[in-house]
């Protein structure tokens, strides 16, 4: 399996996967053809997580991040993303270059239609694809998904925290 990882979803956020697996290499956006972005994955907390789901080849398209891993960040981010999803190699188009990334997609079992994502977990994605520079039509897509408050106070606070905490390189938008 690739040591290359595509996040597409709140691992798009440094500080998010950085707090799971700790410090990896980023190679920078890219976009993956063919497949559509949702928020219908049963999460632990029972709110919607990220899956992409193959979708039209010509028109869909999910933009995300493209991660140099170790093994044992491999290993260690498969315990994060449970038994709910498949590891899947796709081909990545990032600026320079194609390359193939593993990623996560949901099992059919794990999906649930009409759940959706906590605040705290939409500002991971939606943080992470400014970071990345991701095309601003597709931040302005992420912005406006749907979500709900976490109602837990505790894993509330210790998301938002990670989710606030400040890169040290400038954050920026493109247009494409």
């Amino acid at each position: 399996m690739s040591q290359l990882y595509f996040a597409y979803g709140s691992n798009l956020w440094p500080p998010r996967l950085e707090q799971r697996i700790g410090e990896c290499v980023q190679i920078g956006g890219g976009v993956v053809m063919g497949y559509r972005l949702r928020f219908w994955k049963i999460g632990s907390d029972s709110s919607g997580k990220g899956d992409i789901v193959k979708a039209d080849p010509f028109k869909d398209k999910v933009y995300g991040a493209v991660y140099r891993l170790t093994k044992s960040q491999q290993a260690a981010l498969h315990q994060f993303e449970g038994r709910q999803y498949e590891v899947k190699e796709l081909t990545v188009t990032t600026d320079n270059e194609r390359l193939l990334a593993y990623t996560y997609l949901a099992r059919s079992d794990a999906i649930q239609h009409g759940i959706i994502p906590f605040d705290w977990y939409k500002a991971f994605v939606v943080r992470g694809a400014r970071h990345f520079c991701l095309p601003l039509y597709y931040q302005k897509f992420l912005q406006n998904i749907t979500v709900k408050a976490d109602p837990d106070i505790e894993r509330n606070a210790l998301n938002w925290a990670i989710a606030n905490f400040r890169l040290s390189c400038q954050e920026r938008t493109r247009e494409v």
